[in-house]
């Protein structure tokens, strides 16, 4: 990388810190590109050098922290040994908590301004791009389970993100109502009965119930 672009991304770096921090901090619609060129301390300009509209920097961003995560988490399971489904993806919820709980700027900015439905969708476009490890991660994280007796796992891994972030906000933040360590058998058995409701028996009962 020449200096020239070296020096590009700092300032694209900055600019993504800048919004980061913010977003955190005051949400996204408080959050206006004035205030993250302030933050960075460059000109108004140089931010449409780099992104479009805050859209394109929330996007660029959600990709980019959620990734991050999941990546951690999934390099993290190659390390051990699990044996069904309901392991892996316990470990894999505990290792979030953990590294939201190391992280609460992560966990403040998700509760904020993460859609994880939107994420899905970033991954997507992505992936039909071509980005290999969007396709990987897409693959390994939210359709492993495809095929395998899960119906939806789409929609499963959606459902267990969502209820991770939203139960886990006050025990790490303000440890409340309890610790997080405290909460965690209680969110693991929440995800344990999602699990069994995305299993395609218990679909089929369902939909004849209702």
């Amino acid at each position: 990388m020449s200096k020239i672009q070296e020096k590009k991304e700092k300032k694209r770096i900055a600019l993504l810190d800048a919004a980061y921090k913010l977003f955190s901090k005051k949400g996204f619609s408080d959050t206006s590109i004035s205030d993250i060129v302030n933050e960075a301390r460059v000109a108004k300009g140089t931010f449409y050098l780099y992104f479009s509209d805050k859209m394109d920097v929330i996007h660029t961003l959600v990709y980019e922290k959620t990734s991050q995560v999941f990546g951690n988490a999934l390099k993290s399971l190659e390390k051990v040994k699990v044996f069904n489904m309901y392991d892996e993806l316990l470990y894999l919820a505990n290792n979030i908590i953990n590294q939201l709980s190391d992280d609460p700027d992560i966990l403040e900015y998700f509760s904020r301004c993460l859609d994880w439905a939107e994420f899905i969708e970033i991954i997507k476009l992505k992936k039909k791009s071509g980005d290999f490890y969007c396709t990987k991660l897409y693959d390994d994280f939210f359709m492993k389970y495809d095929g395998s007796g899960i119906k939806d796992p789409e929609v499963m891994m959606f459902m267990i993100l969502e209820f991770i972030v939203s139960s886990c906000y006050s025990p790490i933040k303000n440890n409340k109502p309890s610790s997080v360590e405290d909460i965690k058998p209680y969110i693991f058995n929440v995800i344990t009965s999602i699990i069994n409701l995305h299993l395609s028996e218990s679909i089929e009962v369902l939909e004849e119930t209702y």
